[in-house]
């Protein structure tokens, strides 16, 4: 993660910590010591893993006796039920930062889960076109992937923008 990102994690969390109001949560101040737990991370429904080194950069910046074991990589399909990872650390800390860690992790992974199903849609649409068509060229990009080139005008409407003038 670079320094850019970093930073503007850290302005998110300093606002997520002040939202939250976690220096003054009565019961875990007055309840949870700061014993060593062990808490897992599930995902309660089948979605793209995202934003592992978002949650751990948040994690170590909160408390550095925070550790986080991911068991899966970003980008990971994961299905439902599945242990994800595992937060180790002061219980008190960990109960201050959970809220914050997890609605990160949901946001970040239900963005990556909703682009990979319409990334799988727009494939299967342009390999269908493809399949009946032959002189327009659609690229499309994936992340550290080569280019997948498409051509299919023959769907193509003359004068619509996408038409072959060769």
């Amino acid at each position: 993660m670079n320094n850019a990102l970093k930073n503007s994690i850290n302005v998110i969390l300093k606002a997520a910590l002040n939202e939250d109001k976690i220096h003054s949560d009565i019961t875990t101040l007055s309840l949870v010591d700061s014993r060593v737990i062990s808490c897992e991370i599930k995902f309660k429904e089948k979605a793209v893993l995202c934003g592992t080194k978002i949650v751990t950069h948040i994690a170590k910046n909160f408390n550095k006796k925070i550790k986080i074991e991911w068991k899966y990589n970003d980008g990971d399909l994961i299905k439902r039920g599945t242990r994800v990872g595992l937060i180790t650390g002061p219980a008190n800390k960990i109960l201050s930062i959970e809220r914050i860690l997890l609605n990160f992790l949901q946001k970040t992974s239900g963005i990556a889960t909703s682009t990979s199903i319409l990334y799988k849609s727009i494939k299967i649409l342009i390999t269908d076109l493809f399949m009946s068509s032959s002189n327009v060229n659609f690229v499309l990009f994936q992340s550290h992937e080569q280019p997948i080139f498409f051509n299919c005008s023959k769907i193509m409407p003359p004068n619509s923008f996408f038409h072959s003038h060769a």
